[in-house]
């Protein structure tokens, strides 16, 4: 529902830098360092399509939106969720992740 509510917004021209500064960071990190990933914990939540939509109205970035934007992305995430899923409140089990991003810098020789 991430990814559909953005592209909605995206089509209506109200979701330009999605990116937010640690996503910034982690790629200039991955650029400048040798990187390794670490799953240091995972778990499964149940959620229903009408408690993200209920949810999301309130998310720091999306809040930040005018009124008519979040209503009509709302909306449209709505309809395509109740399309998709057959009920807004069907269950779903959903995968979360704690990870661990280690950056190992190299030193420059010194002459």
């Amino acid at each position: 529902m991430k990814q559909r509510l953005a592209a909605i917004l995206d089509a209506m021209g109200a979701n330009a830098e999605r990116m937010n500064a640690r996503e910034n960071a982690l790629r200039a990190l991955e650029h400048a360092a040798r990187s390794t990933r670490i799953e240091a914990a995972a778990w499964t939540a149940q959620r229903r399509p009408r408690a993200f939509l209920e949810r999301h109205r309130t998310g720091a970035r999306f809040a930040a939106l005018p009124a008519r934007i979040k209503d009509e992305a709302l909306s449209r995430l709505d309809t395509w969720a109740a399309a998709r899923f057959g009920s807004l409140d069907e269950l779903f089990a959903e995968r979360h992740v704690f990870e661990l991003h280690v950056f190992k810098f190299e030193r420059e020789a010194r002459s």
